[in-house]
């Protein structure tokens, strides 16, 4: 009886875990820009800072929502600087 109370709650878990994970990676690919975004990432930026401006160009949707992207990812020490092209939506 134990037993099965254990495998329903990690089946539901993990359901509640790819429906919400999928859910964040629809919202967090959304963007906003009609065309070609060139961006510039100056050297030396910080983390929230490259989101910031990833956000204010409309290349992200939601910067807290990515912020958790990157962070459960194992992604913030990978951004870089540099010119980054972003093609329309």
């Amino acid at each position: 009886m134990l037993r099965r109370l254990i495998a329903v709650l990690l089946m539901a878990w993990l359901v509640v875990g790819v429906v919400l994970g999928l859910s964040l990676f629809i919202f967090i690919h959304t963007s906003n820009h009609q065309q070609n975004e060139e961006l510039h990432i100056d050297r030396g930026s910080s983390f929230h800072q490259i989101i910031e401006t990833l956000q204010q160009h409309g290349i992200i949707a939601n910067g807290t929502l990515f912020k958790a992207y990157v962070i459960l990812s194992g992604k913030v020490g990978k951004m870089r600087a540099g010119d980054y092209t972003f093609p329309a939506q």
